[in-house]
């Protein structure tokens, strides 16, 4: 089969979900013996590394290069216009008549456009059969955002918040399948009656995330990208909130927040000595082999946290809110701890940091293999297109 994958930025390093799942389903429809070309309009730079990595994988790449002056002209346009904001920062028309010279002439059987922002490009292709992958409700996540937003900010997202909720319904018009990673993110967009949506989870790499020895230090872990803002408050709210509960207790505990890009406001807020935060690790494994328990103490975003299935394939217990946990089927769901208030999340840590026992995640680990495997979850999608 020959498959066409749109992205809206270059999947590589794998720091952020959506690069993550690119990146994985992308190898994965490549081992599977398919011709998958991949098309990325990307702002950033492509870096001598990112390229080589991403063609080790193999596939065909073609890279689209958007211009950063044309965001003035996106957002003259969105004066008028009712798309998403986004969606007009991403949708450029000398990129479209690259894009169309692509596919006319590799001419694909498949069309996969990845997360809203590159719809526009192959909505109108109506003779080549094309999925739309939303990953997760955009809307959800914008509309927590709001309620967190201070005042001057506050009316773009509402704003946003509208199109974007028109948008993910429109848009499914113009596509023949439509994919999801969780339930909860199903449920929040509102599909034309005629369409249905297919839940396609994001996987683990056995290889690379497998269970280690968890380091004896009373060292409480976190991780993600550390400028993604509802990384940056789940963090400030750990470090500021949650762990001054725990040094009541455990005062040589430590907290690690390790990821990519950290937001300013968490190196000015959390300046305690017994906080580090690392910034970018080659190696994100490091961290994890480190920490004793992971903690996600999420309000805000949308989708499943990879965080979650990256600690728990490394043994780690997880104590996590109620909005990270119900990306998650039951069984596994049934395996976290589940917190709500800054006190429940704090207790859970001490009781977990007071039993001074290893934790036992065979039988987490095992549903985790069973059920969010790449080559799993990329079947599906393939099952979509035959």
């Amino acid at each position: 089969m020959k498959i066409a994958v749109t992205l809206s930025r270059i999947p590589f390093p794998l720091e952020k979900g959506d690069k993550l799942r690119a990146f994985h389903q992308i190898k994965a429809l490549i081992e599977a013996g398919h011709e998958v070309h991949i098309v990325c309009f990307h702002f950033e730079s492509l870096e001598t590394q990112a390229l080589q990595s991403l063609q080790s994988i193999g596939g065909h790449w073609h890279w689209v290069q958007l211009s950063k002056w044309r965001i003035a002209l996106s957002a003259i346009q969105g004066l008028w216009s009712q798309l998403p904001w986004q969606v007009l920062l991403f949708h450029q028309w000398p990129a479209q008549k690259k894009f169309n010279q692509i596919i006319a002439d590799i001419q694909p059987d498949v069309i996969y456009a990845q997360m809203i922002r590159t719809a526009e490009y192959s909505k109108y292709f109506t003779a080549i059969n094309k999925t739309l992958d939303y990953m997760d409700a955009l809307s959800l996540g914008i509309e927590k955002r709001i309620t967190k937003s201070g005042w001057a900010s506050k009316w773009f997202w509402k704003d946003e918040f509208e199109r974007v909720k028109k948008y993910e319904t429109l848009i499914a018009h113009y596509f023949e399948h439509l994919t999801i990673i969780a339930q909860k993110d199903a449920n929040g967009i509102q599909l034309p009656a005629d369409k249905k949506m297919v839940i396609i989870p994001n996987g683990i790499d056995f290889q690379f995330f497998h269970a280690a020895s968890t380091a004896v230090e009373n060292v409480v872990l976190f991780t993600g990208n550390m400028n993604y803002p509802p990384n940056i408050e789940a963090a400030l709210r750990l470090g500021k909130n949650i762990m001054p509960l725990v040094w009541r207790q455990f005062p040589a505990a430590q907290l690690v927040i390790a990821g990519a890009e950290p937001h300013r406001s968490l190196i000015q807020e959390l300046r305690d000595p017994r906080i580090d935060i690392t910034g970018w690790m080659e190696d994100i494994r490091e961290a994890y082999r480190k920490g004793k328990i992971f903690v996600a103490p999420m309000t805000m975003g949308s989708g499943m946290q990879n965080k979650i299935l990256e600690a728990l394939s490394m043994g780690l217990p997880v104590v996590c809110s109620d909005l990270a946990a119900d990306a998650f089927e039951s069984e596994l769901k049934s395996e976290l701890i589940v917190a709500h208030t800054d006190i429940e999340f704090a207790h859970a840590i001490c009781q977990y940091l007071a039993s001074n026992q290893r934790h036992d995640g065979q039988k987490t680990q095992h549903i985790i293999q069973s059920q969010f495997s790449w080559k799993k979850a990329t079947e599906s999608l393939l099952s979509l297109w035959r």
